[in-house]
């Protein structure tokens, strides 16, 4: 029995290993989806240079490198960029279980909580990707979990490892490993209490000695300190300019379910984690706090400097935590009610993967939409040689799948007048008013929340000199979705819409609400137009306009009460562009 039970978690163990490995391998990216993918190919293809942007600084150099060795054995940079990814989607895992294992959790528990981390949605959508964000959470993990060892046993060649694997997270992702400075500081006041100045010394050694090994090829192939220093300010510049979140921004609501609702799916998965993770607290304080205090560090670095829209994806390495209480809490339950535990547990980690399974394995068995629509565009013999319009997101996309096409951007203010022969490509919109000619989109919903909620769908639309390409502005507070143009307006709020190149005549079908009489007012370059409804009243309000001196095409004002609008219609009026 003894000899059984000692059997039991290490085949436990194996097992829910080779079941991570089969559903990382079977969903690897198949193709790039995302811009940073490019950079980072480009950098394994051509090595590290930030002034060419492969990729942006600090240029994450031990995961470059790395996928460089394996396209040095054969491997197509891609392929190889998404096989370091892979590694790290498999590692991570085990690196929260052998973190559960140092604060002494028991193995069955250890394990569980690398389960639960595996396949929660965002993580293993991501997890096989050739980015850099996997890689760095296994290398923090690792680290985390040797230092704490070191910290229990006193044990100098621990606190040595623990160093060194800091040291491969800080080439991996900087931000990562300067989150655990605070927690090897602990570990060396502790030695250093104990008169051990030697194992501090020697892991310091081994700390910035690797580090400085692992920035040698991105300071080298930026050409020298100089021009590598620049681009990491630069960068740094960027962040805190265009991705730093301000005082009002940390105290929405919105901020933090996107952080901490969005990555796990649907809210009741949320909410479960959310329970247990309390419930770790309330029942194993010390532990569960020390785990908090472990990864506080990396929230404060990483939440307030990440764009809002990549959260799902940067959370890859601040999920851990609450996959780690609750394997807390279940632990804690085991010891009073094993088999209620052991259901949970398997429950929380089948409801995690069949919530994320059809989107993963969408992303990973289809063509990501701007890989689609750029074959598109090179094939179709309708679409193939013309001049493009891009969004500005896709730019890279074009330079990587389809270079040498003539094209340009479309402007900060997201208008542009375009002739009959470009085609307009966008993402991530429609173009207003127009039906695309082409559209390639992922289907699953899931997708909006649990990824960067970019290059989700991609348009292709007929270039027409009469409208170009319109973009409304909603001022107040109703809902407007500005690709179909259908809106729940209330009263005071302003549509704005800017962009056309001539004179077009515009139809808009509108519905009073039920609570009261609505009117609205349109404005334009020319004679203003009103509508009255009563309520329940359904309407058309029909109007020509034309563009002013700064673009603005009309506004449309709720003068009084609520109106639901269907779709906007656009029609180059007679004497339009040619």
């Amino acid at each position: 029995m003894e000899r059984r039970a000692s059997f039991s978690p290490l085949a436990l163990a194996a097992a829910a290993w080779v079941l991570l490995v089969a559903a990382r391998a079977l969903t690897l990216a198949p193709d790039l989806w995302e811009w940073d993918e490019i950079l980072f190919v480009r950098a394994v293809l051509h090595g590290i240079d930030l002034r060419a942007g492969r990729p942006h600084a600090p240029g994450y150099p031990l995961f470059v490198e790395s996928a460089r060795g394996l396209a040095a054995l054969g491997f197509a940079p891609f392929r190889a960029a998404v096989l370091v990814g892979f590694a790290g989607g498999v590692l991570a895992p085990a690196g929260l279980a052998a973190l559960l294992a140092a604060f002494e959790l028991p193995l069955a528990a250890s394990v569980l909580g690398g389960a639960l981390y595996a396949f929660l949605p965002a993580v293993w959508l991501h997890g096989g990707r050739p980015l850099s964000d996997s890689p760095a959470a296994a290398a923090f993990l690792f680290s985390a979990a040797a230092l704490v060892a070191a910290l229990r046993r006193e044990d100098g060649r621990l606190l040595a490892a623990g160093a060194a694997l800091a040291a491969l997270d800080f080439g991996l992702r900087p931000q990562t490993a300067v989150a655990l400075l605070p927690l090897a500081a602990v570990v060396a006041f502790r030695f250093l209490r104990r008169g051990r100045v030697r194992p501090v010394l020697t892991a310091l050694a081994f700390g910035l000695g690797l580090s400085a090994l692992a920035y040698a090829p991105a300071i080298r192939g930026s050409g020298g300190w100089a021009p590598f220093r620049d681009k990491v300010a630069a960068q740094a510049a960027y962040v805190r300019e265009s991705d730093s979140l301000s005082r009002t921004d940390l105290a929405r609501a919105e901020t933090w379910t996107r952080w901490f609702r969005d990555p796990f799916g649907p809210d009741a998965l949320a909410i479960a984690f959310g329970v247990l993770a309390f419930a770790a607290l309330a029942f194993s304080f010390r532990k569960a706090l020390a785990l908090v205090a472990l990864f506080l560090p990396l929230y404060a670095l990483t939440i307030p400097y990440s764009s809002l829209q990549a959260a799902p994806r940067y959370a890859v390495v601040l999920l851990p935590l609450p996959a780690a209480l609750a394997a807390l809490a279940l632990s804690r339950l085991r010891s009073v009610a094993r088999i209620p535990a052991a259901l949970l547990g398997a429950g929380l980690v089948g409801a995690s993967a069949a919530v994320a399974m059809p989107a993963v394995v969408e992303v990973a068995r289809n063509p990501s939409p701007p890989v689609a629509a750029f074959a598109a565009l090179k094939s179709d013999p309708l679409l193939a040689g013309r001049p493009l319009v891009l969004w500005t997101g896709l730019a890279m996309h074009r330079e990587e799948l389809l270079p040498g096409a003539r094209a340009r951007e479309i402007g900060e203010d997201k208008t542009a007048s375009v002739t009959r022969e470009e085609l307009i490509v966008m993402s991530d919109d429609a173009i207003f008013g127009q039906k695309p000619v082409r559209h390639f989109a992922f289907e699953s919903p899931l997708l909006l929340r649990i990824s960067r909620a970019r290059y989700l769908n991609v348009s292709i639309v007929e270039g027409d000199p009469g409208l170009g390409v319109l973009r409304p502005w909603l001022d107040g507070k109703g809902d407007f979705d500005w690709t179909t143009g259908d809106a729940n307006l209330v009263e005071g709020d302003l549509l704005t819409v800017r962009g056309v190149a001539g004179p077009v005549d515009v139809t808009v079908g509108a519905v009073a609400s039920a609570r009261a009489e609505a009117r609205l007012r349109v404005t334009t370059n020319g004679p203003s137009r009103n509508l009255s409804l009563r309520s329940r009243e359904r309407g058309t309000l029909a109007f020509r306009a034309f563009p002013d001196a700064q673009g603005v095409l009309f506004r449309l004002r709720v003068a009084e009460g609520d109106v639901a609008l269907a779709n906007f219609r656009f029609t180059p009026a007679p004497g339009g562009a040619p």
